[in-house]
């Protein structure tokens, strides 16, 4: 078990938290359940992760959706027209937005920006529970994470006593570029 902080993970280098991607494919189920809600809202689709350019989900049930998570945090609805996607470029999200990049892409400068990390690992699978600190500590009691390769689940539990579950499956590195048409994607 070991615990880092911004300060102790700057004083002693080891292995990383989450391995490293450029480049990163799979799919996602998610399930969010809601205080008032009776039933939980699920979700599926795919996802795509630029380390240079941020994140794409694309939802595929129960509608179709596409929406790009940039590493500024700001968030486009890529079935908008371009001319009306910038207009709305928004950013109420971005922390939270920055962080799942964090996550998926294996940076763990900036999840030690919000979060103290306790990594422990059992028979090659690691857990990560991730302690709100800062504004964070204000939205999420609990984060914890999942995987081996590559993360498998994130478990978000917020102050609100609203929960969503990601599980992510079919996740790959290859192939290693981006092609032509998930390069428009971050046009």
């Amino acid at each position: 078990t070991s615990v880092m902080s911004g300060e102790a993970h700057a004083q002693v280098k080891s292995a990383p938290i989450i391995p490293e991607v450029n480049i990163l494919r799979g799919e996602f189920e998610q399930v969010r359940h809601m205080k008032g809600f009776k039933n939980p809202l699920k979700s599926e689709g795919r996802f795509l992760v630029s380390k240079p350019d941020g994140v794409v989900w694309q939802g595929i049930k129960p509608f179709p959706s596409r929406i790009l998570i940039r590493n500024s945090g700001a968030i486009v609805n890529l079935d908008q027209p371009k001319a009306k996607a910038g207009k709305n470029t928004k950013k109420p999200n971005a922390a939270m937005s920055k962080i799942m990049l964090a996550m998926l892409s294996g940076n763990e400068t900036e999840m030690a920006k919000h979060f103290v990390i306790r990594r422990t690992e059992t028979n090659g699978i690691w857990t990560l529970q991730l302690q709100p600190k800062g504004g964070m500590a204000r939205v999420f009691s609990r984060v914890e994470v999942k995987g081996e390769r590559y993360i498998h689940k994130v478990v978000m539990e917020e102050k609100s006593g609203d929960k969503t579950e990601l599980v992510f499956s079919a996740v790959s590195e290859v192939p290693d570029s981006l092609s032509a048409e998930e390069l428009k994607y971050f046009k």
